[in-house]
């Protein structure tokens, strides 16, 4: 499962690096998730608008989120019969289910405390969502997944470096992503707002999300690129 970020088409300029293009990259089949709080049989022009935009673009199908009733879930398959897209189900409105947010995102710091609310996702998804009818569309061969035979096997094995920007304008990480880095080598946390450099040897440097162009302005990534230009920028 890829997640999608922001909307389907944002790029860092127009689409480039946008889930769309990620997704042909990889030839993957795309599923919708729509808000439909509020609003019914205005999806159909929202649906066709993103089937029709751009073509190759391998988009299955579709599930509503926040869905008020079974007749409102009228109204939206009604919606996707008439632009002819495929709809998966959908998730009722779930007030006990909600997550923070904040800058950037949701809020992360200690998950465990949702799992109560994992459990109320999962039970509506089984409820009111073709898992199975899901599960054929995006069956996806490995053999679909263009190969990248360019770069050596044995760089999988070995131990890397890891350095990762954590501070105040570095500081959107989740967790399960430190958990993998340590399993593939050490991790090393520094602060680009309080050290003069990143630590020395470092096979990758991770700069995650927060308010760095806030804090830095509108050059902290021509700053990076000017120190770092060998290495990987994430």
């Amino acid at each position: 499962i890829v997640e999608g970020v922001m909307g389907m088409f944002d790029g860092g300029r127009k689409s480039e690096g946008s889930t769309a293009e990620l997704s042909k990259k990889l030839n993957t089949p795309v599923v919708l998730v729509v808000d439909a709080r509020a609003v019914a049989y205005s999806v159909a022009p929202l649906l066709h608008g993103f089937k029709t935009f751009d073509p190759t673009v391998r988009i299955v199908g579709v599930i509503f989120n926040k869905v008020g009733s079974t007749t409102h879930f009228t109204f939206l398959k009604e919606a996707c019969e008439d632009v002819n897209m495929r709809c998966f189900g959908y998730l009722p409105r779930l007030k006990e289910a909600e997550i923070p947010s904040r800058h950037l995102g949701l809020s992360i710091a200690n998950m465990q405390q949702y799992d109560s609310v994992m459990e109320l996702l999962a039970d509506g998804v089984e409820s009111s969502v073709d898992i199975d009818a899901l599960l054929s569309a995006t069956t996806t061969c490995a053999c679909d997944i263009p190969s990248h035979n360019s770069i050596p096997r044995e760089v999988h094995h070995q131990t890397l470096k890891i350095a990762v920007a954590k501070d105040g304008a570095f500081n959107f990480i989740y967790s399960a992503v430190i958990q993998q880095f340590q399993k593939r080598g050490e991790v090393i946390f520094f602060s680009p707002l309080e050290d003069d450099c990143v630590p020395a040897t470092c096979d990758l440097l991770y700069l995650p999300g927060g308010v760095s162009r806030m804090l830095f302005g509108a050059t902290v990534i021509e700053y990076f690129y000017e120190i770092f230009d060998c290495m990987f920028l994430w």
